[in-house]
């Protein structure tokens, strides 16, 4: 008889840290990612610096003013797979977005945070590819922060306190130190210009935020606490793909509205609810402010869009059912779960596409039906 023993078998820190980079993101969604751990904080006002030096160097710095952390905390945080939260309303869900999210981009980033309280110190560390690849350990830089790191984090709170015109006195900054990859075009080339370059991506980075976010953004909207992001000190304006308050003229109502109960693939019992909401928009100019732009009037931008924690995380998109036509402009229909939600929808590690359980791409053809 064959005899077997369990074995561990650890990655090699040198190889897992260079594949973790390759993860396919794109600028825009990964400060999408680092935006998660910012809310996830309760952070009420988020800053994005996206800029070059003298010899086009870029240099990108994301600072919040959440609750912060310490030294544990931050040690938990800078780990690949972090550890589980108890809050059932979470963004996050693997533990991977600060490190891959940013490595994507950055060979090195440094975490520098004050956690709130009134004896609290800021902590730093840094997390260095080329470190972890020399030394082929999950090796980090953990403790107080360098003068160069904590002048640089008191300054970037000091411009978040000018942004929003409050007092901040705690919170979290994240700068990537060695940015490698940034100023590449989708096609992966150079980009000819890095000024165009990184404007386009920073013009980009707008479009997506005010997606993605647009419940968090939208100050009207109560479903999620209200934040606001800034790119290089202009607010990002929420975009909300339904038109449900453009304005006080302006407020599309679901032709369908529904919630179901859902069941993950294999099981018998329901697990989670599902709400679907089915809109056809106004036609652009039919009233003030209603312009193909302001509403993304294209085929690109109709069809579903999933929502997980009021965060969008798929869509929009027609999945296959459909194809999109000039005629079916108007037709957008959203789709939110909650996080208990997450293995039943197959959520990515980059929380940006779905895998739908068995029998529910039925159910969004039938649904759809009344607004195409």
């Amino acid at each position: 008889m064959a005899k077997q023993k369990q074995v561990e078998v650890r990655p090699d820190p040198a190889r897992t840290a260079e594949a973790l980079r390759g993860f396919g993101y794109q600028f825009d969604a990964a400060l999408c990612d680092l935006i998660d751990n910012s809310i996830e904080a309760e952070a009420t006002s988020i800053s994005v610096i996206a800029h070059l030096d003298d010899t086009n160097q870029a240099f990108v710095t994301i600072a919040d003013d959440g609750h912060g952390m310490d030294v544990n905390e931050l040690q938990d945080a800078m780990r690949i797979g972090a550890s589980d939260k108890a809050d059932g309303n979470r963004l996050g869900k693997f533990g991977f977005g600060l490190k891959t999210a940013s490595t994507a981009f950055t060979a090195a980033f440094t975490v520098v945070s004050r956690k709130k309280g009134k004896n609290s110190s800021p902590v730093a560390s840094t997390y260095d590819v080329e470190k972890i690849v020399q030394e082929n350990k999950w090796v980090i830089d953990l403790g107080d922060p360098t003068a160069e790191q904590l002048s640089d984090f008191e300054d970037d709170l000091s411009d978040l306190e000018e942004l929003t015109g409050s007092a901040v006195k705690n919170g979290t900054v994240v700068n990537w130190d060695k940015v490698d990859r940034l100023l590449i075009t989708k096609g992966g080339d150079d980009f000819a210009s890095a000024r165009a370059g990184i404007n386009r991506k920073i013009k980009e980075a707008h479009a997506l935020i005010g997606l993605v976010f647009h419940r968090f953004l939208d100050h009207k909207d109560k479903r999620a606490p209200n934040v606001d992001v800034y790119i290089n000190g202009a607010i990002v304006e929420p975009y909300d793909p339904f038109v449900e308050n453009f304005s006080k003229d302006v407020q599309t109502k679901p032709l369908i509205e529904q919630t179901i109960q859902v069941a993950r693939s294999g099981a018998e019992e329901a697990v989670g609810e599902v709400t679907v909401r089915g809109f056809l928009l106004p036609l652009p100019g039919s009233a003030e402010g209603l312009t193909q732009a302001s509403m993304r009037w294209s085929n690109a931008n109709q069809g579903f869009y999933c929502y997980r924690e009021n965060r969008l995380v798929d869509g929009p998109d027609w999945f296959d059912l459909f194809t999109s036509d000039t005629h079916t402009n108007a037709a957008r229909i959203e789709i939110s779960f909650s996080e208990g939600l997450d293995e039943t929808f197959g959520l990515s590690v980059t929380k940006d596409s779905l895998a739908f359980p068995a029998g529910f791409r039925e159910f969004m053809a039938e649904v759809a039906g009344p607004v195409r």
